[in-house]
């Protein structure tokens, strides 16, 4: 890909799709947007960027006023320009698209209105939940409706709202809830406003601080030295108070963003929502939407956000959904679909005709994540609004093909039972081979679309100086799949420039990859479906893909995958029967390794002798097509398309299916590619229309000899891809790939590597590497990549189709390893002391192991677990409902801590058997702190209290049962790293010799063994006997040569009791009788010790704690204060001081003194705290009281900071007061300890006397953010 002027690309990442964009220099408002689908959780992208020079070059011609609009949104490759100018009639009106991707915007250029004056959106939902709010809770007028103009009620957020008089609402019950606006935007939108704020946020801190500091300079000028007067002292303190507060809450302001109050009511015939966009508690100008599906309203937040947003109401009015979108990429996506520009109708979409509903599986708590739970919910919405086909521009790898709770339905409930077209991005994992994902390649009846690039598209989209032959993109995914199918059903265009949010603030945006590609396919199918419906001609979901799949443009495909061409797949359906058996699906399933779907051959064992695989074919009937099966009979003639294939010339099916055996015969043939089909026409029809196909491939390694595989001067140029396939040493972990340019380059090029191998049940991320090098003169690069010796490795190679240069290569790979006999993984035990490793090289290296555990793994099991059925959204199109399990897990945090949470559950979205994970962390107060699925999740927290809850899926409550005690593993990095000894024998170990391996080497497939010690002298403070150390084992400085280590800790001594007895203290003993007793017996004792021991300090404390009156308080305390030698307190721990720690310590008088110093403390804090209710009652016995109370606690006690508030309120001294309790708030963190909500009170009534307006609205959002009002927020 090449620009002119490139500056600065940046990267945005998420599971669904990627986006490099690129700014333009002296265009500020230009920004195209390359954005890739792909397949997996990744790391952003680096990408070099060069510009190429064509010595050829011709001065353009400026007299001409044209501009290729073909190659913008394209349309001639796949003959829709061509449709829709012989059938303008159908273009896709009478067709409803259903969108699963980030969501679309209805506010997006162009996509208002149909051809035909229809509004474009049919519906919009949030099937995510990411825009769910609570309002479950009704309240009622505060006034009682004696306001004439509006009617008042109490919001969720504490704001007090006004309501119009003119809604109707029968029943007088409104329902409030709330949410933040950053809980649900879009990043990318969270980031703008996020630096909007912090304008905002200085502009009126600095007025605040300049006021403040104006204050301050002038009082220093008055007053130069420091004062001795109290007053005035006090006021310097209080002005240097004010400004400290201020700077703080400018360094540690929190960008919470708009807090909006939402009321939903009834009127008797549908429901209404309101949203407080203003965030100023009036609504009555606001005008009440009602769900997007009943009357297609919308509104946008604000001027300055432009995101719009319609709604839904679930659940009897519990749940309030509002409906935004996560990303920019699915408005996109909708523009390729069905954008109408009738003034420019270049750039219109494939079918500007159809109607859209867009389904937001992209999770915006999940950085616009799609997740299983959301696919769930749109597939019900997809048969709830009679949608006729769907595209899917996200998913990732799979493990499993063809299998999974997603996959069943959108294969089995949608395609299969409701004829909904399935049509899916392929994966941006290419150029190597089985890179395709899951939906789209890996599931049988979704059309799976790979992405190409043409000329036009070159000029439009791209500015190259020259352009290159049509392509696929050299980063499109590729087949077969693991279970042999071919992964790519067409190809369509991979790019477009069209409608973007108006949130983005732009009108259009330059997006490419596999979620381009899908769109352009899906948008020219339903051309197709809006002539078929038209006419009423009957057509199958199976017999639309076969059409598209058999009539589509050859394109050089190794697998035969073409080009959808609309208009002849169009005349195919119509010379076609729906009842025939070419138009049904049929189930493809074989017995032989990896090979369900196809034949798919790439290891060496597979390879050595022909085989034979037996395939159970079989059409598909739904349930009701009984009579259909019963009578279905087809005469069936086979066709293998290349000889070293074998299959039966003939067979006769009926509708049970029958077995064809296939015979392949791989000893013919060369290394390398080899693909081939089995192909089954109905040999009694002239139309020979294929029924099925069984694809076969074969990949022939060679065999890598004496760990080194080199090329030498390979030629590669644009759009070119070279493969090898290699049998990697025995023992090998991983390869060193070095590549030198040895001909002459004008600039970098870029060289794109893709390493592949099929490992069983593994997904793509874990079997491959992707590398994008920077290829210049005279330079080697090299790059390491990990791999396993016990399967084929596939070395793709292929020059960045957009990279002109032509250029020539060295290439060797290098194979290295040492690998340890005792598994892949090992596993210490810290009681056996000792244990052996052995060791086995591919080659001779040097060898230096290092045993460095670094984390620890803690295991956790839940204190709660609840199941029951979710809510009407969540009924499943075969009318399932769907059920939640819900796991607690509590978390104490003594330090700030960086955590992955991993729960036993499969780390697959796709591929996986329950219909959602998901779970949460929430605080002390309920905030939520962060949210993660099913994948390991990485998080901080800071010191305090935490509540994990998972959340498990499914149709079946007893699945849900088996995991109600699920495991939850937390790892913590340890404070220091642990270094294990290593010995060269167990002699050595005994002798406490060990071994530096300083010049060590280990030779060639000869067995190496050393031995680690396992026992640690002194485990870290922060682990416990059932933690588990982990870390890895080196052998070099290569991080892809380490080996997994975990080390179960030896178990710790146990600490013997004291054998010293201390005598029971009686007194004690009678006042510990007090906890045991209740209402007159317990003021009976308290009154019979009383008088016996009335001088005693514990008696006077229990009094203490058991009186009620402030009268009688002060007066318990002032006895307990007469009882103490306060001059004797002091000497006692002046004296302590001085104590050689050597001298044995009076332990007797050392805890009779310390009861007396908690005892004098506390008195003195029951005084504070009363004087501080009625300060001006006696001011100088409270300021006494203030100052010795602050003489005995050190200023570390979390006391201090809120006896300063109380007493530095009642001065008043506000900003004294204020520092205070900021300490307080602080020092508190997330315990639990105090009662945040109160603290944020104090902080709300400070401000407000401070008359600093700002932060006191501030504080107001912050209360709502650390204390939700609604507690835990919903899954």
């Amino acid at each position: 890909m090449q620009f002119s002027r490139i500056a600065n690309p940046f990267f945005v990442a998420s599971r669904g799709f990627w986006e490099i964009r690129l700014h333009i220099k002296n265009a500020p408002q230009t920004i195209f947007s390359s954005t890739i689908s792909f397949f997996r959780p990744c790391k952003p992208r680096s990408f070099y960027f060069s510009r190429q020079y064509n010595t050829s070059m011709i001065p353009s011609d400026f007299s001409g006023n044209y501009f290729p609009f073909d190659g913008v949104v394209p349309k001639h490759e796949t003959q829709a320009f061509e449709f829709l100018k012989k059938y303008p009639e159908y273009d896709g009106r009478g067709v409803t698209v259903g969108i699963l991707d980030t969501g679309v915007d209805p506010g997006a250029p162009g996509l208002s209105l149909t051809s035909t004056g229809e509004a474009k959106f049919k519906n919009v939902v949030d099937c995510t939940g990411a825009g769910d709010v609570d309002t479950s809770l009704e309240v009622e007028s505060l006034d009682n409706g004696t306001s004439n103009e509006y009617i008042s009620v109490q919001g969720r957020s504490g704001r007090t709202l006004k309501l119009s008089k003119k809604w109707k609402n029968p029943s007088k019950k409104w329902r409030v809830g709330c949410k933040f606006g950053y809980d649900f935007f879009p990043s990318d939108l969270r980031k703008r406003l996020q630096g909007l704020e912090t304008e905002d946020m200085n502009k009126n801190n600095r007025k605040l601080l300049q006021e403040t500091t104006e204050e301050y300079a002038k009082f220093k000028a008055e007053t130069p030295e420091i004062p001795t007067d109290k007053d005035k002292l006090l006021k310097l303190k209080e002005l240097e108070a004010r400004i400290e507060c201020l700077k703080e809450f400018g360094e540690k302001f929190e960008k919470n963003g708009p807090l909006y109050d939402i009321v939903t009511f009834h009127d008797g015939e549908h429901w209404h929502v309101v949203v407080d966009a203003s965030q100023s508690g009036d609504l009555t100008e606001q005008k009440p939407l009602r769900p997007f599906s009943v009357a297609q309203e919308w509104n946008t937040f604000g001027s300055k956000d432009l995101l719009s947003y319609g709604v839904h109401v679930y659940d009897n009015g519990n749940v309030t959904s509002l409906v935004a979108v996560s990303g920019t990429h699915g408005t996109h996506v909708g523009g390729i679909i069905g954008a109408h520009h009738p003034e420019k109708p270049d750039l219109n979409g494939a079918a500007p005709g159809c109607r859209l509903v867009s389904l937001m599986i992209g999770d915006g708590r999940l950085d616009s994540l799609e997740t299983s739970h959301a696919f769930s919910r749109a597939c019900t919405e997809i048969v709830k609004n009679e949608v006729d086909i769907i595209n899917i521009s996200f998913g990732e790898d799979a493990g499993v093909c063809d299998k999974g709770r997603v996959v069943e339905l959108l294969r089995d409930e949608l395609s299969g039972k409701r004829n909904v077209i399935i049509v899916s991005s392929a994966g941006n994992n290419g150029p190597a081979y089985t890179t395709v994902g899951a939906p789209g390649g890996t599931t049988t009846d979704v059309i799976s679309v790979g992405a190409y690039v043409t000329g036009s598209m070159m000029q439009a989209q791209y500015s190259l100086l020259s352009n290159v032959r049509d392509t696929p993109y050299t980063w499109c995914s590729r087949g077969p799949t693991l279970d042999g199918d071919t992964g790519v059903s067409i190809y369509a265009p991979g790019g477009a420039i069209t409608s973007v949010p108006p949130y983005s603030l732009q009108n259009s945006q330059l997006m490419n990859g596999t979620s381009m590609s899908s769109p352009s396919a899906c948008g020219g199918i339903a051309l197709i479906l809006s002539a078929l419906k038209a006419q009423n001609i009957a057509y199958t979901a199976s017999g639309v893909k076969k059409a598209v799949m058999y009539t589509s443009k050859d394109v050089r495909d190794e697998f035969e995958a073409g080009m959808l061409q609309v208009d002849t797949a169009y005349s195919y359906l119509t010379e076609s029967d729906a009842e025939a058996a070419s138009s049904r699906s049929f189930t493809i399933k074989g017995n032989f390794g990896n090979s369900k779907r196809g034949v798919y051959l790439r290891e060496m064992a597979d390879l050595a002798s022909p085989s034979r695989h037996t395939f159970t074919v079989a059409p598909k009937f739904e349930e009701g097509e009984e009579a259909a099966k019963s009578q279905f009979e087809v005469q069936i003639s086979l066709a293998t398309t290349q000889p070293w294939i074998q299959a039966p010339e003939y067979v006769m099916m009926a509708g049970t299916g029958r077995a064809i055996s296939v015979r392949v015969d791989p000893t013919v043939l060369t290394t390398g590619f080899h693909f081939g089909k089995v192909k089954a026409f109905e040999a009694t029809k002239a139309s020979r229309r294929c029924l099925f196909e069984i694809p076969v491939t074969v990949m022939k390694p060679s065999t890598v000899v004496n760990a080194n595989f080199s090329l030498r001067d390979v030629s590669f140029e644009p759009t070119l891809i070279r493969r090898n396939f290699l049998v990697p040493p025995k023992g090998a972990t991983y390869a060193e790939i070095r590549v030198k340019a040895v001909s002459p380059l004008e600039s970098s090029n870029m060289l794109w590597i893709s390493t592949n191998q099929t490992l069983p049940q593994t997904k793509l991320k874990d079997a491959s590497t992707e590398l994008i090098m920077s290829v210049s003169d005279n330079e080697v690069t090299n790059k390491l990549v990990p791999i396993h010796d016990t399967h084929t490795l596939e070395l793709c190679m292929a020059q960045w189709w957009s990279s002109l240069e032509p250029m020539t290569l060295d290439i060797d790979v290098n194979f290295h390893g040492i690998q340890i006999l005792n598994g892949s993984e090992i596993t210490l035990h810290g009681n056996k002391g000792l244990e052996r490793l052995d060791c086995i090289s591919v080659r001779r290296e040097k060898f230096k192991p290092e045993i460095s555990l670094d984390k620890f793994t803690e295991s956790y099991k839940p204190t709660e677990s609840v199941i029951q059925p979710l809510g009407e959204r969540d009924i499943l199109p075969d009318n399932q409902q769907l059920f939640e399990l819900i796991n607690t897990y509590p978390l104490t945090v003594e330090d700030k801590l960086d955590l992955t949470a991993d729960f036993s559950v499969p780390h697959n979205m796709y591929d996986n058997g329950f219909n959602g994970i998901f779970f949460m962390i929430f605080d002390s107060q309920k905030q939520r702190v962060h949210y993660g699925d099913m994948y390991a999740s990485s998080h901080s927290l800071e010191k305090g209290e935490y509540v994990y809850k998972i959340q498990l899926l499914s149709v079946d409550p007893i699945k849900l049962e088996r995991f109600k005690n699920l495991t939850m593993k937390l790892t913590k990095k340890l404070k220091k790293s642990i270094t294990l000894p290593l010995y060269s024998d167990h002699i050595d170990f005994c002798d406490n010799k060990k071994e530096s391996f300083d010049r060590a080497v280990v030779e060639a497939n000869i067995v190496k063994s050393f031995v680690v010690g396992t026992e640690i002298e002194e485990y870290p403070s922060e682990i416990n006997d059932k933690s588990v150390l982990t870390g890895t084992l080196k052998f070099n400085d290569c991080d892809k040569a380490s080996v997994p280590v975990s080390l179960i800790p030896s178990s710790k001594p146990i600490e013997k009791p004291s054998s010293t007895k201390e005598t029971p203290n009686l007194v004690q003993l009678q006042v510990d009788l007090l906890s045991k007793l209740e209402g007159t017996d317990k003021d009976k004792h308290l009154k019979y010790l009383q008088s016996t021991y009335k001088n005693s300090l514990e008696v006077q404390l229990a009094r203490l704690d058991t009186a009620k009156e402030d009268n009688e308080r002060l007066s318990v305390a002032e006895s307990i204060l007469s009882l103490i030698d306060q001059e004797a307190l002091s000497r006692y721990y002046s004296s302590q001081k001085k104590v050689d720690d050597t001298i044995p310590k009076d332990t007797i008088l050392e805890k009779s003194t310390a009861m007396q110093k908690d005892a004098f403390i506390k008195a003195l804090e029951v005084k504070c705290s009363l004087y501080a209710k009625q300060p001006s009652k006696d001011a100088d016995g409270y300021c006494k009281s203030y100052q010795l109370l602050l003489n005995w606690l050190e200023d570390s006690d979390s006391r201090v900071a809120v006896i300063k508030k109380d007493y530095y309120k009642s001065l008043p001294q506000y900003g004294l007061a204020l520092k205070a309790l900021m300490k307080q708030i602080n020092e508190n963190g997330n315990s639990g300890k105090s009662d945040i909500a109160k603290l944020f009170d104090e902080e709300k009534d400070l401000l407000q006397k401070l008359g600093w307006t700002f932060w006191l609205d501030v504080s107001k959002v912050n209360s709502v953010k650390r204390i939700p009002p609604y507690g835990y927020e919903l899954f």
